[in-house]
C-alpha cells in the first residue's frame, strides 16, 4: 500500500507541474499553439509505455494516436496556421512529456493496487497539497477569491474532477496505457461540443470539423484495433 500511494502521489505531483507548464505555455505562446503541442502526449505515452512497461508497439495505436494529435492541431488552427515562438516550444512539449510520464507512473501504481476510488482520493489529495505548496511559495493565496457566486461552480467542478480521476484510473488499470491515453486525449472534441452547447460562444469553422473527424477516427482505430 505504501509503494502504491507513493506512486500515485508522484504521478500527481508530475501532473501538477505539467499543468503549470500548460498554463505558462498558454500565456507565452497562446492557447491554440500550446494545445496543439501538448496534444502530442498520446504519442509520447505510447513510446514511454513501450520502453518502461513493455507494451507492444502496435501500428493501430500509433496511427490512432497520430490522428488524435493532428485532430487537436486542426481544432486549434486559426486562419489556417499555428503561430509558434520556437524559442518557447519547450513549455508545451515539456507539459506533454510530463502528462505522458504521469500516465506511466499511474499505470505502475494501479498494477500494484487496482483500486480506482482509492487512487482518485490519493490523486486529488496529492494535487491539493502540491497546489497549496506552490501557492504558499509564490504568495498566490492573496489572489484567491471564493464567494457565493463561484462556490457552487467550484464545488461542481471538484465533483466532476473526482469522477474523472476515478474513470481515468479505471481505464489505465484495465487496459494498456497507450490505448487509454489516446482515447482520453479526445477530450478537446468534447470541450468543443460542450462549449458550443452550454456556453454558446464558440463558432465552428472547417478546421474544427476536420479536426473533430480526425479525433473520432483516431479514437475508433485505437478502440477497435488497439
Amino acid at each position: 500500500m505504501g509503494l502504491y500511494s507513493g506512486m500515485l502521489w508522484l504521478g500527481c505531483v508530475v501532473v501538477f507541474f505539467a499543468r503549470l507548464l500548460t498554463m505558462m505555455s498558454y500565456k507565452r505562446i497562446g492557447v491554440s499553439a500550446g494545445s496543439a503541442l501538448i496534444g502530442t502526449s498520446p504519442v509520447v505515452t505510447t513510446i514511454l509505455a513501450v520502453l518502461f512497461l513493455g507494451e507492444p508497439l502496435l501500428v493501430a495505436v500509433v496511427l490512432g494516436a497520430f490522428c488524435v494529435v493532428v485532430g487537436i492541431a486542426f481544432i486549434n488552427l486559426k486562419d489556417g496556421q499555428l503561430s509558434l515562438d520556437w524559442s518557447l516550444v519547450y513549455l508545451p512539449l515539456g507539459a506533454s512529456f510530463l502528462y505522458a510520464l504521469s500516465n506511466i507512473i499511474r499505470k505502475m501504481g494501479t498494477n500494484l493496487q487496482p483500486h480506482a476510488v482509492l487512487g482518485a482520493q490519493v490523486s486529488t489529495l496529492a494535487g491539493l497539497v502540491s497546489c497549496g505548496v506552490y501557492l504558499a511559495a509564490k504568495g498566490g493565496f492573496r489572489d484567491l477569491e471564493i464567494n457565493r457566486g463561484n462556490v457552487w461552480w467550484l464545488a461542481g467542478a471538484g465533483a466532476v474532477n473526482a469522477f474523472a480521476w476515478i474513470t481515468v484510473t479505471m481505464a489505465i488499470n484495465l487496459g494498456r496505457v497507450s490505448v487509454a491515453s489516446s482515447i482520453i486525449y479526445s477530450y478537446p472534441l468534447f470541450s468543443l461540443l460542450l462549449s458550443r452547447l452550454l456556453l454558446r460562444d464558440e463558432s465552428y469553422n472547417h478546421y474544427m470539423v476536420i479536426g473533430s473527424l480526425l479525433i473520432v477516427v483516431g479514437v475508433a482505430i485505437v478502440s477497435l484495433f488497439g
